[in-house]
């Protein structure tokens, strides 16, 4: 065999070798959209579909593993687990103040109880909607501007 057609072969074994590599929708990079709401503060506006009134809302705030925020009358922070859609809170610790309005107290414990729920979210715009694991909607936020 001459050292052309050994060079031709050698080249046409290349291209075919570079033509068999890994398909990069096979192996997706993360979205980098998915993560977008860490370090964001948002504030409730709507609770199990209620609105809430803007005074007393409480507020969510991401930070890498971590959630923190104020309810109704608590502060509390925790572990949360995701993906930037699963959302799963781990255990969330809060303070144990408590409000001289009983009903505040009462929402303090729903808005907990929806927190408890979440197992997903979306974040569309500056709108970070979390949702149970039966697609219901629990709470949604908008991000706090002028923090």
């Amino acid at each position: 065999m001459s050292m052309y057609r050994r060079f031709t072969a050698f080249v046409f074994f290349l291209i075919l070798l570079c033509a068999c590599g890994t398909n990069a929708s096979a192996y997706p990079y993360p979205d980098p959209n998915a993560f977008q709401y860490i370090g964001r503060d948002y504030v409730l506006v709507t609770l199990y579909a209620d609105p809430v009134l803007p005074e007393n809302a409480p507020h969510i705030m991401f930070n890498g593993s971590e959630l923190n925020g104020k309810a109704y009358c608590n502060l509390y922070s925790g572990p949360y687990s995701g993906d930037g859609a699963a959302l799963k809170p781990g255990s969330i610790a809060m303070t144990e103040m408590a409000c001289a309005d009983p009903t505040l107290m009462l929402l303090d414990s729903t808005y907990f109880a929806a927190l408890n729920e979440v197992t997903s979210m979306v974040l569309d715009g500056t709108t970070l909607t979390l949702s149970n694991a039966a697609g219901t909607t629990v709470l949604v936020y908008n991000e706090r501007s002028g923090k």
